[in-house]
């Protein structure tokens, strides 16, 4: 449970901003009235007009009516300001009050916590404050984070999987489960890459959406000599395409012309989404690390791991998941078929 004494004092602002916020309301709603009493007396000279007795001095009334200065100031400049800093106020209120509301609750409230924290993180609150909210957002995160991990945990290990990690980021096999306790979305990456996103915040929706990962991904009957040949027709393809004397091709280029070639006839005769035989960067990462020390006529790949500045691109490197972790492996940049 947070501090009760933080509690205390969102809602003593809470109470100071809301004693603001109807001052404001009371003085637009006065002025809305001396406008309406003003409209009223102008219309009331107009009804007057046709029996007036001295015509000439209802028209000058009329005219230093509509030019007063404090009707231009109330009306143009001083009503405006007073709608803006009443929508401030609103939103302040509303957010202190979410603000309590999440921290009293059990667990807290990440959502609404975060919610709140955003507006008044824009707002002319003491610095000490934000820092405690802030803590005890991320606070509010761990405690989730840990029921979560330890329910997940316990649902891989009835299957046999092991998991390590600590929320918000967690290790399962070759994948990394990442957690949004804010947003209540789990993302599921391979190979560095995000391979399904927007998984529920559930145990079972993320069993399922990793079920489904390791068998589109690892559960391919891939035959390695028929992709050893098939990777070399595509890196000739790509060698040539780049013009390159070097016998060093980028992977990714590889990789799309292994793509191409893996397309079916109606692909051919009609490139669309609905006939593209998909053969996604994961699964091509994959089989490289299951297939790469397959010979082709001969020949078998050398690999160059890539550069730091390669490894911040994924059009020049890509992350081969080598191990029994989602961190066990190597950059590779390029690539080359050597004898031997």
């Amino acid at each position: 449970m947070p501090d009760p004494t933080l509690i205390t004092q969102l809602d003593q602002l809470r109470d100071y901003y809301v004693q603001q916020q109807k001052t404001t309301n009371n003085l637009i709603s006065g002025l809305k009235n001396a406008s309406a009493a003003w409209n009223k007396l102008n219309r009331a000279m107009g009804d007057y007009a046709p029996i007036a007795v001295d015509a000439d001095h209802l028209e000058q009334a009329q005219q230093a009516l509509q030019q007063m200065p404090v009707k231009m100031a109330v009306e143009e400049v001083l009503l405006a300001d007073l709608r803006q800093q009443n929508k401030a106020l609103t939103q302040l209120v509303t957010a202190l009050k979410e603000t309590s509301t999440a921290l009293q609750s059990d667990p807290v409230d990440v959502i609404k916590l975060d919610r709140g924290y955003a507006v008044l993180q824009n707002s002319e609150l003491e610095h000490e404050l934000l820092e405690e909210l802030e803590q005890e957002l991320q606070r509010a995160q761990e405690q989730l984070g840990n029921v979560f991990g330890a329910a997940l945990h316990e649902r891989l290990a009835e299957l046999g999987i092991d998991m390590a990690g600590r929320a918000p980021r967690f290790e399962a096999g070759r994948f990394e489960i990442v957690a949004n306790f804010i947003s209540r979305k789990v993302s599921l990456n391979y190979g560095k890459m995000e391979v399904a996103r927007n998984i529920p915040i559930s145990i079972d929706a993320v069993i399922r959406a990793y079920q489904t990962a390791v068998k589109q991904i690892m559960g391919r009957n891939e035959d390695g000599e028929v992709w050893i040949k098939q990777f070399k027709a595509a890196y000739e393809n790509a060698r040539r395409l780049a013009e390159k004397s070097s016998p060093r091709v980028n992977i990714v280029d590889c990789y799309f012309q292994m793509v191409l070639l893996r397309q079916n006839r109606a692909f051919g005769l009609e490139p669309s989404k609905h006939t593209i035989t998909d053969y996604t960067r994961p699964q091509f990462m994959y089989d490289f690390v299951q297939f790469r020390n397959f010979a082709a006529e001969g020949q078998q790949i050398h690999l160059h791991v890539a550069t730091k500045s390669q490894t911040d691109t994924p059009s020049k490197s890509m992350w081969m998941v080598d191990g029994d972790s989602p961190h066990a492996g190597y950059y590779v940049a390029d690539v080359e078929f050597t004898r031997g």
